[in-house]
């Protein structure tokens, strides 16, 4: 059967859409309310139950001696009459119970009913249709300004015949920044929950007055729990002061209180947790407590308090109880209950061992962000100024499975851009940052290669090969130095090291340039020969443009995979 182009409405958020068989009638029903009858008895009940109570009022005030009794019953009579159907027709005046189309004019009529289940027609085309949203039961929509509240469609049924469906939009990708920076170390102050207190009460029976001792215990103070998870990566989510509940109290017929139920705090795997004194943040006064490696692994980092424990815990059989007065003075042990102890309270530091697998180093305005963005769906902020970057981001870049290995993840983190005085006169964002290439399993090394060029900035007016090596070799030179001055341990050959030339699409156009690009490649493996850098490949790339990032993403891989 063929069928009309469907005829949409459109809104930001929601599509409604209606096809038409062309072999029908010009006026076809397309829309059946799977409700009308429902809202139609409703309304039918409503009308007769009013009439019914209006109709048997004076039968009533005949039972009633005068008029004045019979007022108030009268007047809630009525309002029950009368305020009944207005209310049902007020919920439903908007409930479209059948939709036709005309073919030969192009035009929808939506059909309503009335306060007195009269038929209203309401007559509309595509361009009358302004605003409409959909629900998982019904769809509003707004047909002209005539009409004061939207028509509602009930859409909890697939109708095959009836053609109207809504589709919503799926949220795009967003394209903007990442505000939340990646937490690899957090001060925690942790403070265990308080036990209940413990119960002074006796049992007075109606046959034994005087019955023995019944306080309950109090509960147990909760403990807090950090337990290993791998789903999480950082340690943004985790407060820094983290509070147990308190243990509920006893209560008499040795009843307990309840434990306070425990805090239990994901971290991620391979979290160092230290032990720090109250007034100290240096590394000498910390002392390891422990690192979770495994998958739900858990450490108990403060304890709950004990819970006191009530009267009846110290009655004994010789100790009866005794309605004298004299006696009841040497009753002191059956007044005795003890107070909750309190929770453990401790200050902790927790870091991750691992940081990421890459780290992005180089100078500020070098193009890490750029990189990172293209690489993964993180979203550090981009601007043409240095440190622009203030704290590390990370992202993964997942490498689908090859030759029958498994998906490969990777982390790659930017950190803030490095420059001359950073490790010993903490210039620039200072050596703050610098303890994050500690945990890193490999090192790329980012050139801008856009500085090869002269202060025009196009391709005729290209530096030499001399001058080129010379920039190349200062800025791999600066950041060698920074990093041997803040760690010697961070050169060494067991760390992967990369050396990458960024921002090509500066220097050379998207068809061509390959003489450049070989210029730009033999001064940077010359630089790296200079400053005794072993990287086992030189690679140009453009961010933006995304040439060479394939390659990139496989020297990584192999090399990477290889030293796991």
């Amino acid at each position: 059967m063929r069928l009309l182009q469907p005829i949409c409405f459109m809104s930001s958020r929601v599509r409604l859409s209606c096809s038409v068989p062309s072999s029908l009638s010009s006026n076809v029903q397309v829309y059946t309310n799977p409700i009308s009858k429902l809202v139609v008895g409703a309304k039918i009940f409503s009308l007769s139950s009013s009439g019914v109570t209006l109709a048997a009022q004076p039968f009533v005030m005949s039972k009633f001696a005068s008029f004045a009794t019979f007022a108030p019953f009268f007047v809630s009579s009525l309002a029950f009459a009368l305020l009944t159907p207005a209310l049902l027709h007020v919920l439903t005046r908007s409930c479209v119970f059948s939709i036709t189309y005309d073919k030969n004019k192009s035009k929808f009529t939506a059909y309503t009913k009335s306060i007195f289940l009269r038929s209203k027609s309401i007559e509309f085309d595509e361009s009358d249709v302004s605003y409409s949203v959909a629900s998982l039961s019904f769809a509003n929509m707004t047909v002209r300004s005539m009409v004061r509240s939207p028509l509602v469609l009930n859409l909890s049924r697939a109708y095959k015949m009836v053609g109207f469906r809504v589709q919503l939009k799926n949220k795009a990708r967003a394209s903007g920044h990442t505000l939340k920076p990646f937490v690899d170390s957090k001060y925690v102050v942790v403070h265990a929950g308080q036990g209940g207190d413990g119960c002074i009460a006796f049992d007075r029976l109606f046959c034994n007055p005087n019955g023995g001792p019944s306080g309950g215990d109090g509960g147990n103070g909760g403990h807090i729990i950090f337990e290993a998870d791998p789903s999480i990566h950082d340690l943004s989510h985790i407060s820094s002061i983290l509070k147990a509940p308190d243990g509920c109290k006893g209560s008499g017929s040795n009843r307990h209180g309840a434990s306070g139920k425990h805090l239990i705090v994901a971290v991620p795997l391979q979290t160092q947790i230290f032990s720090v004194s109250p007034k100290a943040e240096e590394e000498e006064n910390m002392s390891l407590l422990k690192v979770l490696s495994t998958p739900s692994e858990t450490m108990i980092a403060a304890r709950g308090g004990a819970g006191g424990r009530g009267n009846a815990f110290f009655a004994c059989a010789n100790q009866p109880r005794h309605s004298n007065s004299h006696w009841r003075a040497r009753e002191a042990t059956l007044r005795l209950a003890e107070r909750g102890s309190v929770g453990q309270t401790r200050r902790l530091l927790l870091r991750l061992m691992s940081f990421a697998d890459i780290g992005l180093v180089g100078f500020p305005n070098a193009g890490k962000s750029s990189l990172l963005r293209r690489l993964t769906r993180a979203r550090p902020r981009v601007a043409p100024y240095p440190f622009t970057t203030l704290q590390p981001h990370v992202g993964t870049l997942e490498i689908p499975p090859q030759n029958g290995k498994e998906t490969l993840k990777l982390t790659i983190a930017d950190l803030p851009g490095i420059i001359e005085g950073a490790a010993t006169h903490n210039a620039g964002l200072g050596a703050c940052f610098l303890s994050f290439i500690e945990r890193c399993r490999a090192i790329v090394y980012l050139i801008d290669a856009s500085t090869v060029l002269n202060a025009e900035g196009s391709e005729a007016h290209f530096v030499s090969s001399s001058d080129a090596t010379s920039k190349f070799s200062q800025q791999l030179g600066t950041l060698l130095r920074e990093l041997q001055l803040f760690n010697p341990h961070l050169l060494d050959s067991s760390r992967l090291s990369l050396v990458i030339g960024t921002k090509i699409d500066l220097v050379v156009p998207p068809s061509g340039g390959s003489d450049s690009l070989s210029k730009i490649s033999q001064c940077l493996i010359e630089a790296a020969r200079r400053v005794r850098l072993m990287s086992p490949q030189i690679l140009l790339i453009s961010s933006l443009r995304g040439d060479g990032v394939d390659e990139l993403v496989e020297v990584l891989s192999n090399k990477l995979s290889k030293r796991e």
